[in-house]
């Protein structure tokens, strides 16, 4: 098991992005019928799919950049969906499932009805689990009650949405309760702390429980201890951990302070697998010197790709200040004035 101590504070470190992954930029044709806002909920070696959950538009591209479909089936008919609140790709099938209110729906890359699965009460849809079976979650999971919190996740078929199995929550002493209200800085309104419940890792699932200080790794229908975090959440100065990611020989993720007070800002760390130190991270690419990204697990897209979108104008002033080189200063130099913003695809090594 790895043991993760948070206390205190963390030298930064500089190491270069293509130390931790394979770098790929990509920028999307511009078509007046295939706009689109935000980035993808899925990239895999042929598609790219973008779905928003305001607009309940869901957009298709290859991965090379080219349109193919674009279809919105909101509506209160037989094969529509009232709510969009859940998505999930089968890459092999090429079907896609959206959540909603009592549903989950499932249709064709061009939007065509195939068949409609039940939707356990007070689950949403979050992912693929396999091949065969969805992820469901219990929403259950942010209120403060262990009754409420046995079930965290349920499994689903993709066939006809009957359930294959739950994965329950390990026993607890205490319940720690992030849904106190927390100040936004500079501002008088208020937010909950949020947290992941899970990510993906490898063949499995990282299970980011936050009740207790062990997150958990889901496998082959099993659930084992992977990595116990220090202080306790359950002393007067709890740390958040809120994803994790492994890259080459570092473990990255992203802590937040539990304050009442106020809302934290967002510390992302590293830890050299090889010494066990930990680091402030400072990650830069040569392709856009001075610049700066974080990396954690909410950046990995279907198929295991991690995406950051890198803004157009950003990047265009930068290239006038000639930050850029590289293939990023040879698509911005052949960009159109407004065209769509610059991906930057990361295959972890």
């Amino acid at each position: 098991m790895i043991h993760i101590n948070l206390r205190g504070t963390f030298p930064e470190r500089e190491i270069r992005l293509d130390e931790i992954a394979d770098i790929e930029f990509l920028q999307l044709e511009t078509h007046d019928d295939f706009l689109f806002r935000g980035s993808p909920r899925v990239i895999t070696s042929e598609k790219i799919i973008f779905a928003n959950f305001i607009t309940s538009d869901v957009i298709v591209f290859s991965r090379d950049g080219s349109p193919i479909s674009r279809f919105n089936r909101q509506g209160g008919g037989p094969e529509e969906f009232p709510q969009f609140r859940g998505f999930a790709f089968d890459e092999a099938t090429n079907e896609i499932f959206i959540g909603s209110v009592d549903r989950i729906m499932v249709y064709s890359l061009a939007g065509e009805f195939i068949r409609r699965l039940p939707l356990p009460e007070r689950t949403s849809l979050r992912t693929s689990y396999d091949s065969e079976s969805l992820l469901l979650y219990n929403r259950n999971i942010f209120y403060p009650s262990v009754k409420s919190r046995a079930v965290l996740f349920t499994i689903v078929s993709k066939k006809d949405g009957s359930i294959v199995s739950t994965i329950n929550m390990p026993p607890v002493e205490q319940i720690v309760d992030l849904s106190v209200p927390v100040r936004i800085p500079g501002t008088d309104n208020f937010t909950s702390i949020g947290y992941h419940p899970y990510n993906r890792f490898n063949d499995g699932f990282l299970l980011n429980i936050h009740a207790s200080d062990t997150v958990f790794l889901h496998r082959n229908g099993k659930m084992m201890p992977f990595l116990v975090r220090t202080p306790s959440l359950r002393s007067t100065t709890p740390i958040l951990l809120r994803s994790y990611l492994e890259a080459a020989n570092f473990q990255l993720f992203t802590i937040e302070r539990f304050n009442i007070q106020r809302l934290e800002p967002t510390i992302f760390l590293m830890r050299d697998k090889r010494t066990g130190s930990i680091y402030r991270q400072r990650i830069t690419f040569d392709d856009f010197r001075g610049q700066n990204v974080g990396i954690h697990s909410g950046l990995v897209k279907c198929s295991g790709i991690g995406l950051i979108s890198l803004d157009l104008v950003a990047l265009q002033d930068a290239n006038d200040e000639g930050l850029l080189s590289g293939r990023l200063q040879e698509i911005v130099e052949n960009s159109y004035e407004f065209g769509n913003n610059v991906f930057m695809l990361l295959h972890f090594k």
